[in-house]
C-alpha cells in the first residue's frame, strides 16, 4: 500500500508536507485495497473516507440508514453550519449541512457485508479514532494520518477529474479558504501540479 503514497505540500505556500494517496493512482489503489488482507471494516472505512472526502469522525458516525442505493446519503457534515436568513431577515448560523456521495464498487461490497445484520440507526463502524489512526500508520507509515484520505480525495477531484474549485467546494461542503489549504503540489514535481 505504501507504493501508492506521495509526499505533497500545500499549494498555499506552507512548507509542511503530508503523505497522500497519489491522485493519479486512486483507481489502482482501490484494486490493491480489494486484494489486501486488511479487515472488511478497515477496507470499508478507507474506501468511504477516500470516496467522500470525509473527516474520520464523519466516517465513523455513518449509520446503516445512511447507506442507500449504493450511496452514502444525508450524512451530516461535522463542524459545518450554513448561514440562512430567519423570518426577520437576520443572518443566522444554525442550519445543519448534509451531503451525499457515490461509492466505489469495492467499497460497496464491504459496506454491504458490514450492514448485513445492522439495524437502521446503528453505526456501521465499531472502531474509534485512535484505533483507526494507529492502524493507518501501521499500514502506510509515519506521516500518514486520518486526514490524508480527505486530502487525497480533494486533490483527486481538483487535479485528476479537473473539477473547478466551486464544484469541489459544493460537493465536499467546504469554503474557499479551507479548499486552498487542501490544494497540494507533489514535492517530487515542484514545477507544478499533477496533470
Amino acid at each position: 500500500m505504501k507504493s501508492f503514497l506521495m509526499k505533497a505540500q500545500r499549494k498555499n505556500g506552507t512548507r509542511r508536507t503530508i503523505l497522500l494517496i497519489d491522485p493519479k493512482r486512486v483507481p489502482e489503489f482501490f484494486v490493491a485495497l480489494d486484494k489486501s488482507n486488511l479487515s472488511t471494516e478497515l477496507k470499508a472505512f478507507i474506501g468511504v473516507s477516500l470516496a467522500g472526502g470525509c473527516r474520520a469522525s464523519e466516517t465513523l458516525s455513518i449509520q446503516r440508514a445512511h447507506f442507500q442505493n449504493n450511496q452514502i446519503v444525508n450524512l451530516k457534515v461535522l463542524k459545518k453550519r450554513e448561514e440562512f436568513k430567519n423570518k426577520k431577515g437576520i443572518n443566522v448560523t444554525a442550519k445543519k449541512v448534509y451531503r451525499s456521495f457515490d461509492l466505489h464498487p469495492t467499497t460497496l461490497k464491504y459496506l454491504s457485508i458490514l450492514c448485513k445484520d445492522k439495524r437502521r440507526f446503528s453505526k456501521i463502524f465499531n472502531m474509534n479514532r485512535s484505533v483507526v489512526f494507529k492502524t493507518l500508520v501501521s499500514i502506510f507509515g509515519e506521516g500518514f494520518c486520518i486526514h490524508s484520505l480527505r486530502h487525497s480525495h480533494i486533490s483527486y477531484r481538483l487535479h485528476v477529474l479537473k473539477q473547478s474549485a466551486q464544484e469541489v467546494e459544493e460537493r465536499i461542503k467546504i469554503t474557499s479558504p479551507i479548499l486552498s489549504s487542501y490544494n497540494h503540489i507533489n514535492t517530487q514535481e515542484r514545477e507544478g501540479i499533477w496533470g
